[in-house]
């Protein structure tokens, strides 16, 4: 059997023209030590996934074959979950016979056999032939486990109860990953522990490689690592077959996925530097490089079906997971998580790391650097304004374009529609580019910054230097949508085109959907206030345009006014049209007044 290319399930486990295998708990082995909140979460994960077609994966189990025998060396958690709700469902009547070949080999012979735990087999025997009370159950863990199931089986309709019961046997799966005989129990025990110890989860994406990259781990494993840049070296070819290695290298392969709820401080460090890709994106963009002929869905949800319906096109993977990885590390961004890991930085791969990122930045127009300041703030943009498949950065690599500022601002250059900038028609992404534009602006010190950013604090300087884009969700009106008490310059009665400005571009700004919640219909002052009181002392501006909009203001509630916004409003529309494919401003604009 070659390591982690065989998927199972319950059906498939005793099928007698398959497998049908007896399956060994080897005493070094845990205790079923499930609590509460994990059978209810497996439970409710299963009841979703059985409202699909789909194969619910749930690990890797890794198994010594030993006379005809699997002995257990990971997984012993999930296959007694699956046995004990196969003795539920036996008890239920629930597709009963199926459960039995699953539970039992011959007659009364358990297909799960734990060693030196006689009362455990004896539990599990008599939850499926009897209906007695479960008090009866003599295992604590096993008991925890019927009254999570009887809670969860209360819950649901009587028509999912069968179809629950079917797809659990049918499509429940996991991967086998074969160890040589070889091993010794001692040697065994040891894998068992790190593997426990590392907290190794099933995630799609080792789906995909178990089914289909197997053999080339030690490449994936390098390529997926994005704590650091890839480096090609004499190992990333094909890897050895399991039969063939030797226990130090099992126990020193890298992991690649971590449980959430498990994290260690290892795991904190290995990702604290992240590509600006999903790792399910990831791979769906080189699938989509390899197979020029077929329409790939950039779709995480799907991401194993996807790779199942290309297998044939996979010839080429390694190699272009290779190239692609490394055109990411020179010419993409990725994101590095600051102190206080609430805002994300980014950086290029061939920044120093160890430098005072913000007194770089604040001095950047000074020195060669700005140019390269200036593109990754735009990578910043397109990263943020585009959904999780960032096909920006797909079609760089696709056009096979040496990725500079200017042409990547040419490849992404969009056409504004001047009706469709109002609330509920407007593109988010309008917001994200204004904010470069006009931080770009300043860092060039423009015709337009020399008119309309003008006469800035120190303070408000250096929060535009400090600007970092971010994944805001919110567009909030600046004088309230709907105000407790309108002023007189606002009313509807007094101005006909009063909704139209409020609901228009010149009004609006796209901040953090935490500061909105607070805002609600707060009047505009008290909105200056947060603005002038927290986030410029701060350097965390939610908006540059928002702080245009103060600054023209004069940072008093009064002085914006109708006319005010509708002359923002054009100023804004100008500096979208303004603008060469390249993005470069082309003249001044006419519509401010200070």
């Amino acid at each position: 059997m070659n390591n982690l290319n065989s998927v199972f399930t319950p059906q498939a486990l005793c099928d007698q023209t398959i497998c049908n295998k007896e399956l060994t708990i080897p005493l070094y082995q845990r205790l079923f030590v499930w609590g509460e909140e994990q059978i209810e979460k497996l439970l409710k994960d299963l009841e979703k996934a059985a409202q699909t077609s789909k194969p619910y994966y749930i690990g890797i189990i890794t198994i010594v074959e030993k006379n005809n025998t699997w002995e257990i060396v990971d997984g012993q958690q999930r296959l007694t979950f699956l046995t004990l709700l196969g003795c539920e469902c036996m008890r239920k009547n629930l597709r009963a016979d199926d459960w039995k070949n699953f539970i039992f080999q011959d007659n009364d012979k358990l297909r799960i056999h734990y060693f030196a735990r006689q009362e455990d087999e004896d539990d599990i025997r008599n939850m499926a032939v009897q209906n007695d009370n479960i008090n009866k159950i003599k295992n604590s863990n096993f008991h925890r486990f019927c009254q999570s199931f009887e809670s969860f089986f209360s819950e649901i309709s009587e028509e999912m109860t069968m179809k629950f019961a079917n797809y659990v046997y049918q499509k429940t799966s996991f991967l086998i990953s074969e160890l040589p005989s070889k091993y010794s129990t001692p040697d065994l025990n040891k894998f068992f522990e790190k593997m426990n110890a590392a907290g190794r989860q099933l995630e799609p994406v080792d789906v995909v490689k178990g089914k289909h990259f197997a053999a080339f781990a030690t490449t994936w494993n390098a390529c997926m690592d994005f704590s650091k840049l890839y480096t090609p070296s004499s190992k990333d070819t094909a890897a050895p077959r399991t039969d063939s290695m030797t226990l130090s290298d099992i126990l020193d392969a890298p992991v690649t996925e971590i449980k959430d709820e498990e994290k260690s401080e290892f795991c904190v460090e290995r990702y604290s530097k992240r590509s600006i890709l999903k790792p399910t994106i990831f791979l769906l963009h080189i699938l989509s490089l390899t197979a020029p002929l077929s329409t790939i869905p950039l779709d995480s949800d799907n991401l194993i079906e996807i790779f199942d319906d290309n297998k044939d096109n996979l010839g080429n993977f390694i190699d272009m997971m290779q190239r692609y990885r490394q055109w990411l590390d020179k010419n993409i961004i990725y994101l590095r998580n600051n102190d206080d890991m609430q805002i994300d930085e980014y950086a290029f791969r061939d920044e120093d790391e160890d430098e005072d990122e913000d007194e770089d930045e604040e001095n950047a127009a000074e020195d060669s650097s700005k140019e390269k300041w200036k593109h990754k703030q735009f990578q910043s943009m397109l990263y943020v304004s585009s959904d999780e498949r960032q096909q920006w950065v797909l079609k760089a690599f696709q056009n096979g374009i040496t990725l500079t500022l200017e042409e990547l601002k040419r490849q992404n250059k969009r056409s504004s529609h001047h009706d469709k900038m109002t609330y509920g028609q407007i593109d988010r992404y309008w917001f994200w580019y204004l904010d470069y534009l006009l931080w770009e602006s300043y860092i060039e010190q423009n015709s337009f910054a020399d008119s309309m950013l003008s006469n800035l604090s120190k303070d408000e300087q250096a929060a535009i230097s400090n600007y970092r884009f971010q994944r805001k969700r919110s567009i909030e009106h600046l004088h309230p949508q709907n105000p407790e008490n309108e002023s007189q310059d606002w009313r509807t009665d007094r101005d006909d085109n009063a909704d139209v400005v409020r609901n228009g571009v010149g009004n609006l700004a796209m901040i953090s959907s935490s500061f909105n919640s607070v805002q609600s219909n707060d009047s505009i002052g008290v909105k200056f206030a947060r603005l002038r009181d927290t986030q410029i002392p701060q350097k965390k501006l939610e908006s540059i345009k928002m702080l245009l909009m103060f600054k023209l203001a004069g940072g008093k509630e009064s002085d914006w006014t109708i006319d005010m916004a509708q002359k923002h409003r054009e100023d804004m529309l100008a500096l979208l049209e303004n603008t060469n494919n390249a993005g470069r401003l082309l003249f001044n604009f006419p519509h401010y007044q200070k």
